[in-house]
């Protein structure tokens, strides 16, 4: 199946599985940020991708971001969701732990 890039992923698991399920971990690579530069017409090597990655809090930046977008999900799927939970567009993107 793609993903939002419309990329290929050989690594993606088919989570439709009935399975308990203790946490969720997602993975943003070196490799991934490889594929999404070069179909945006960007290609990048292994070792600037590493670099871009590494620069300016970036993979912090993507962490909290993959992070709210998951609470966001959850919350929204949640039956009964209290009306006082913010909507996506007011989240914020800072995690107070």
């Amino acid at each position: 199946m793609p993903d939002r890039t419309g990329i290929f992923s050989e690594t993606m698991i088919d989570m439709k599985e009935k399975k308990k399920c203790e946490k969720v971990v997602a993975e943003l690579t070196y490799g991934r940020l490889m594929a999404i530069a070069s179909k945006a017409g960007q290609p990048l090597s292994k070792a600037e991708a590493i670099r871009f990655l590494s620069q300016h809090g970036r993979a912090n930046e993507i962490w909290r971001r993959m992070l709210a977008a998951g609470e966001d999900y959850l919350k929204e799927s949640l039956p009964n969701r209290p009306s006082s939970w913010p909507q996506r567009t007011e989240r914020r993107l800072h995690y107070d732990g």
